[in-house]
């Protein structure tokens, strides 16, 4: 804190004078008032820095002249005629000119200010641009298209029946009639259904973990042999199906998901 903001909080102080009392009766934001008495002018709209001031003295009853001044001379080191002259980038007033100084206007900050603006702005625009094409080079996670959708539970167990039972025949066809349906250990489908965007992470068995970002209203599907890894930013944001079975939401909505492995075991226990 600078001896400016210092003499302002304790004149303030001494009068018993809240910051809310000072901003009631200013209209000023608060979070500015604050920002004058800890001397961190930087965050403060520069071209009404002298109106706060004079406010903030009229209110606490200083004199708001002498307050300007000593804003000029301690924060801005606007020089007299009897100070050496340095740098005009140290020199910050109203006017064009005092004592033969050439000195930076008001005209000169609001400039500068634009120019700030115009820098930030591009900034961020680039920004946008570069997060918009991350999200469109990692948003596909497998092949299958963004309008995938379930496959009913059914047709998972023909399909596997398919692969482990011989065809029907007269001696086979009780048998495949009261069998129950066998499902392999390698067969782990996992189907996701946002309900709100998402950063996901994901691991099939060993491979390496693809991750991504999942929009609102999105699906997709994945399979593995004996496990899947999920890490979620949200929860609650996708609700789960394994090998047909509904598995619901992972957790409560809004609170991350770190490393939980699904297996057989898993849908086993949802069976019961």
């Amino acid at each position: 804190m600078n001896t400016f903001s210092d003499e302002l909080r304790k004149t303030r102080e001494t009068l018993n004078i809240s910051l809310s009392d000072i901003a009631r009766k200013t209209r000023i934001n608060i979070k500015y008032l604050e920002a004058l008495e800890r001397g961190t002018f930087d965050i403060l709209p520069q071209t009404y820095i002298r109106a706060f001031i004079k406010a903030y003295s009229e209110a606490v009853g200083a004199d708001a002249n002498e307050m300007l001044k000593k804003y000029e001379i301690t924060v801005l080191r606007k020089f007299d005629s009897t100070t050496a002259l340095q740098s005009p980038a140290d020199l910050i007033t109203d006017s064009s000119f005092k004592d033969g100084k050439v000195l930076v206007t008001e005209e000169d900050l609001i400039q500068q200010t634009r120019t700030k603006k115009i820098i930030y702005s591009t900034v961020l625009i680039t920004l946008g641009v570069l997060i918009v094409f991350y999200f469109l080079y990692y948003i596909t996670f497998t092949a299958h298209p963004p309008g995938v959708t379930e496959t009913p539970f059914q047709e998972i167990v023909q399909e596997q029946e398919s692969k482990i039972l011989p065809p029907a025949t007269a001696d086979t066809v009780i048998t495949m009639q009261t069998t129950p349906a066998v499902l392999l250990p390698e067969s782990l489908i996992l189907h996701a259904a946002a309900s709100d965007s998402v950063w996901i992470t994901i691991r099939q068995d060993t491979k390496a973990p693809r991750y991504g970002y999942l929009l609102n209203g999105s699906r997709r599907e994945w399979k593995a042999k004996d496990s899947i890894t999920i890490s979620l930013s949200n929860a609650g944001a996708i609700r789960f199906t394994l090998n047909g079975k509904n598995l619901g939401s992972l957790g409560a909505k809004g609170k991350p998901v770190r490393s939980y492995k699904i297996t057989m075991d898993t849908l086993a226990a949802k069976m019961q």
